[in-house]
């Protein structure tokens, strides 16, 4: 029978084989911290052998800074009896390892010794490898952080687990404070509903989602972002989705004002043909009343006079509905002058406070001669007169009470480079017109500024004209500025108006009023509509001229080839069949390069003084009054 002593030393070269067979150092030291077994992976490890490791310390093969950690580690596992796991430096032959121990107590029951059993474990290349990957990814990231557009990466939970600085600036909202959260923890939940429901179906079909989705930013501003999610997978197989949003919103209301515009102008080229021959409807009734009333006047009754006088009053009404419809009309330009925004406005807020309930307070938040702007000063009171009658009906919809009002108020505002107004560099004058009425659905909004487009009821014939379309075309196309909407509904709404900044305008002395002088010179009238040529020739002769006339522009043109020399002045109306004013002019000129020539037209004085037509001496609008064409037939004859 073997002895006790021969089955322990079996036993225990059986266990020292084991741990010699084991590729990780393992080490067993006694309370001097002196080491007394070392597997032979640990003497590789170290570069020395058994022999001279066996009853040394740390401080006799590391450096001291080293042997010093070591040594506290040791006497915390002794002191406590509790297991360390930790990640060490070690120097080994003058090469820096990053090394993972172990240490564990254990105490033996036949001596009453204590030893620390050790693991040692090189993750040097693992670290090293765990930094170049970090270092990776921070690259990476930062790469994202110079992108413009946002980018997140959501888990299958729909929460975030990366977010670029762009994502961060949009929902305003540090990284910290983002990463583990989700939409529904920062947007409202409509929004965070069509956010959830797109990730979901492209967690469960795979296929990439492109959309255009509407978000509200951290200042409370509706953007629309044209976003990307495609589905990716990681090394564990994890589902993600990787998200790139693209803000259009500057692009979508660019897209918005050319879709109005384009409409606009199938508008205009109606209304200018309507303008065109209603001009010459009016000029000739204007023009016979005017003669009835101030010329051939004899045996009329004072009643008689008053009737012919409310006619004409009625006749320039109509005349500036046409104009109206003329600022539709593509290439329409509107005489412009500097004027102070602050007297535009007290003239339409105090016609306002005339003709609406009295209830609605009507306030200007700024001074005299504080804003200039350039702008035809009948259209600018035209915009402000619609926008304040739109203000009072909204609040009027909902129910007057104590506190409401529409408000106007301007700041300076200057674009230097891309704005989301579409304008160009310059100094501008921001203009908010608001009130607190029951502001607009988001349908109603997107719709305000198309012609026609209405939400009164047909039955009330209210709200029918032209609105907001006649106000916006005004506005970017009249005054080259840009106007938006900004509305909640029931709580109100606010335009955005944006027009080019003017200095003050020095006023004119004001000139004397001479009486009208007549001659006995030859003038050529072309005109193709007869009721205004007859008026234009019995004018004409009242004062004395002698008066040829043409039907057209073709017919004008012999008649100026063969009486050159006898002819001293001519009335050319512009829109004529067989051949345009323009071509009569031009043709003119090369005939008798001094001829003096009088634009007779329904269309704004700049728009007729472009190109050719600059070289005629003058312009009478239609419809005119007898004593303008008169005074200024005068005029250019004494040039």
């Amino acid at each position: 029978m073997e002895d006790e002593n021969n089955k322990f030393t079996r036993t225990e070269e059986f266990y020292k084989n084991i741990l010699n067979s084991m590729n990780d150092p393992v080490f067993v030291k006694d309370e001097q911290h002196r080491w007394v077994f070392l597997n032979d992976a640990l003497c590789r490890f170290l570069g020395f052998g058994r022999e001279v490791l066996i009853g040394k310390s740390d401080y006799d093969i590391f450096p001291k800074e080293e042997a010093d950690v070591y040594w506290e580690k040791d006497n915390a596992v002794f002191e406590t009896g509790k297991a360390d796991l930790n990640e060490e430096a070690q120097t080994i032959d003058g090469e820096r390892h990053v090394i993972s121990t172990k240490k564990s107590l254990y105490e033996d029951s036949r001596t009453g010794g204590k030893y620390i059993v050790g693991t040692i474990r090189d993750i040097t290349d693992r670290k090293k490898a765990e930094g170049e990957l970090k270092n990776y990814r921070d690259y990476l990231m930062t790469v994202l952080n110079c992108l413009a557009d946002p980018v997140c990466v959501k888990n299958r939970e729909h929460r975030w687990v990366l977010v670029n600085d762009a994502f961060c600036e949009i929902s305003g909202q540090k990284r910290e404070v983002l990463i583990g959260k989700s939409d529904y923890d920062f947007f409202p939940k409509k929004e965070a509903d069509t956010f959830w429901e797109k990730d979901d179906e492209v967690f469960r079909t795979g296929k990439e989602n492109i959309n255009e989705e509407t978000i509200t930013d951290s200042k409370g501003l509706t953007r629309i972002l044209l976003t990307k999610k495609t589905l990716c997978k990681d090394p564990a197989g994890n589902d993600f989705i990787v998200a790139i949003g693209r803000d259009i919103t500057v692009r979508k209301q660019l897209e918005r004002q050319l879709e109005i515009r384009q409409r606009m102008d199938s508008l205009g080229t109606l209304a200018g043909g309507i303008a065109h021959d209603f001009n010459n409807l009016l000029t000739g009734i204007v023009g016979y009343l005017d003669i009835l009333l101030n010329i051939n006047n004899e045996g009329l009754s004072e009643h008689q006079k008053e009737y012919i006088e409310n006619a004409l009053i009625s006749c320039h009404r109509a005349a500036d509905l046409v104009k109206q419809f003329q600022t539709l009309s593509k290439g329409s330009i509107s005489e412009k002058s500097n004027i102070d925004l602050y007297e535009a406005s007290t003239e339409v807020f105090g016609l306002l406070e005339k003709t609406t309930d009295k209830l609605v307070d009507k306030k200007i938040d700024f001074k005299p001669g504080e804003f200039y702007i350039n702008v035809n000063p009948s259209e600018l009171n035209q915009v402000l007169l619609n926008l304040g009658t739109n203000a009072v009906e909204a609040i009027e919809k909902r129910g007057i009470k104590h506190g409401d009002n529409i408000r106007i108020r301007a700041k300076e505002y200057s674009i230097t480079g891309k704005d989301r107004t579409g304008l160009t560099e310059g100094e501008y004058v921001h203009i908010f017109f608001e009130d607190n009425g029951t502001g607009m659905p988001d349908t109603v909004r997107r719709q305000a500024f198309d012609p026609l487009f209405t939400t009164s009821d047909k039955s009330t014939q209210k709200g029918l004209g032209l609105g907001l379309a006649m106000v916006y075309n005004i506005v970017t196309r009249s005054f080259n500025g840009s106007i938006d909407i900004e509305t909640i509904e029931g709580k109100g709404t606010t335009f955005h108006i944006y027009l080019p900044k003017a200095p003050p305008l020095e006023q004119a002395e004001p000139k004397e009023v001479m009486g009208v002088v007549g001659g006995n010179e030859t003038v050529l009238i072309v005109e193709d509509e007869e009721m205004v040529l007859n008026l234009a020739k019995e004018v004409l002769k009242n004062y004395g001229y002698k008066v040829l006339t043409a039907l057209n522009g073709r017919q004008g043109l012999d008649i100026f080839n063969k009486n050159k020399e006898l002819i001293d002045l001519v009335l050319l109306d512009l829109a004529m069949p067989e051949m345009s004013g323009q071509t009569v002019l031009d043709k003119m000129l090369k005939i008798n390069p001094d001829v003096k020539v009088i634009i007779s037209s329904g269309h704004s004085q700049e728009d007729s003084r472009k190109g050719i037509l600059s070289k005629a001496k003058s312009y009478v609008s239609k419809p005119y009054k007898t004593t303008d064409l008169a005074q200024t037939v005068r005029t250019v004859l004494d040039l």
